[in-house]
């Protein structure tokens, strides 16, 4: 079993086709930057609120305390209190987990509560009580929502130039697969470009079907065995599509079913470039991983020239 499988690799690395390894789609780096903006934009405003005294008194009667026998923490470090607040629970959820996390975050919680209490009633020093628990609990929500899972949506960790996807495939043998994958993609916020459904009455189809592939960042190709048959000719649709996505610098991702490989097909000097990218290998008895791989690929910034 074990060097049936090495075969396999080899044989997929020998046809230029990497095998991708099982992984959460957004880079975890990426997952951390993009989910820090919105924590800590609400810790700059909680902070300014606190810099009006807005929550002090409010904090001293939760200590109770005298509300003429204490002082504010000075704003500085309520600023570092605000912002961590806000930030570090929503961030121990997406490095060490939904459970792990959440356990963290609220040990936390109460350790500070625990200081903020030593603090008011040994120095008479209020620290913020009622905006860090406000941020932290908003943080840990937002950590929980941005954990990876099957059915990501990627409206919330995307910008819109980058959902676009072209969804390119031979219509007599692929029709119905690419049905599927464009269901798919679609329910997961990508913006899916398929000609039976999106082309509509253009009277110029070909210069519509090249600028919307020129237009979106992914450019999804489903082959199956003869799928790259009449791409021998330079009039070929299919073909046409092709070069155009590698010749603008779209994030290619061949989806390959029915046991194609592309070293084995006959290509055009056009579409040399075509198996040095990564391909998917669709299976209907692993959709679910197929699609996860699929969406991971088109999640990853395009590399290389762009062109003009």
């Amino acid at each position: 079993m074990i060097k049936s499988g090495l075969h396999r690799i080899l044989k997929r690395a020998r046809a230029g086709v990497r095998v991708p390894v099982p992984n959460d789609p957004i880079r975890q780096s990426r997952r951390i930057l993009l989910f820090a903006r919105v924590p800590f934009a609400l810790g700059a405003a909680l902070w300014l609120a606190d810099a009006r005294g807005y929550f002090a008194a409010r904090d001293a009667m939760l200590l109770g305390l005298d509300s003429g026998a204490h002082r504010a923490a000075p704003l500085a470090l309520s600023a570092l209190i605000l912002l961590l607040a806000s930030l570090l629970p929503g961030l121990a959820v997406l490095t060490r987990g939904a459970g792990r996390g959440l356990f963290l975050g609220i040990l936390g919680l109460f350790a500070y509560y625990l200081g903020a209490w030593a603090g008011g009633h040994q120095f008479g020093v209020v620290l913020p009580i009622i905006a860090p628990t406000a941020a932290w609990y908003f943080s840990q929500i937002l950590g929980l929502g941005w954990q990876p899972h099957a059915t990501q949506d990627v409206r919330h960790i995307l910008p819109v130039e980058q959902r676009g996807v072209f969804l390119s495939y031979r219509r007599q043998q692929d029709e119905t697969t690419a049905r599927l994958i464009k269901q798919e993609l679609s329910a997961r916020g990508f913006d899916v470009f398929l000609d039976v459904d999106d082309l509509g009455p253009s009277p110029r189809f070909d210069e519509r079907l090249l600028e919307e592939v020129g237009s979106r960042h992914g450019f999804v190709l489903l082959l199956s065995p003869g799928s790259l048959d009449r791409c021998v000719d330079e009039q070929d649709w299919l073909r046409r599509e092709i070069a155009h996505a590698l010749d603008t610098n779209r994030r290619v991702v061949p989806v390959l079913r029915g046991g194609i490989d592309l070293s084995a097909c006959p290509l055009p000097a056009a579409l040399a470039p075509l198996p040095l990218h990564n391909a998917v290998i669709y299976s209907s008895t692993h959709h679910a991983a197929v699609m996860q791989l699929l969406i991971g690929f088109l999640c990853t910034p395009r590399s290389g020239r762009r062109a003009g």
